[in-house]
C-alpha cells in the first residue's frame, strides 16, 4: 500500500529573465514542478486554460492592474492557494492587493529563500498548521478575498 506524492506545482510570474531563471532553477533544485512566464498576461492565459497550480510567485513590480488580475483570478480559481510576492522594493503593504499574499521575498535574498518561504506556506497548509505572514502580508487575506460580489 504505497502513497503517491505528487510534485507541488508552482506558476511563476517574473519579468526579469535573469530573475526568472534564478527563481526557476532553485524551485526545480527543491523538487518543484515550475511553470515560468515573464508577463501577467501570460499567467492570465494559464489560469483561463484551467491550470491550477499549488502556488502562485508574482512579481510585485508587476504594473499594478496586472497583479491585481493575476491575484484576483488565481484566488477565484482557488482560495487555497499559496500566492507569494517577489519585489524589489520595500512598502509593499501599503497596497491593499498585496494583503492576499501569503508572504514577500525580497529579490535582493538568495534565491533559497523563495523555497524556504514557499516550503514554509505549503508545509503549513499540509500540516493544518498556520500560514507565516512574513513582513505582515497576509493577515488580512480571508478579508480581501471573500468580499461579498
Amino acid at each position: 500500500m504505497g502513497s503517491t506524492l505528487r510534485m507541488r506545482r508552482v506558476l511563476l510570474v517574473e519579468p526579469n529573465r535573469a530573475c526568472r531563471e534564478r527563481y526557476r532553477q532553485e524551485l526545480r533544485r527543491a523538487g518543484y514542478a515550475v511553470a515560468a512566464t515573464g508577463s501577467s498576461r501570460s499567467a492570465l492565459r494559464r489560469l483561463a486554460r484551467g491550470e491550477r497550480p499549488d502556488a502562485l510567485v508574482l512579481d510585485a513590480g508587476a504594473d499594478r492592474a496586472g497583479r491585481h488580475r493575476v491575484l484576483e483570478s488565481a484566488l477565484r480559481a482557488d482560495p487555497s492557494m499559496t500566492v507569494l510576492l517577489s519585489t524589489s522594493e520595500g512598502g509593499l503593504w501599503r497596497d491593499f492587493t498585496s494583503w492576499a499574499a501569503d508572504g514577500v521575498v525580497h529579490k535582493a535574498q538568495p534565491a533559497a529563500e523563495l523555497t524556504r518561504a514557499l516550503a514554509g506556506t505549503l508545509g503549513g497548509r499540509q500540516a493544518g498548521g498556520s500560514l507565516p505572514t512574513g513582513q505582515g502580508v497576509g493577515k488580512n487575506r480571508l478579508t480581501v478575498r471573500h468580499a461579498p460580489e
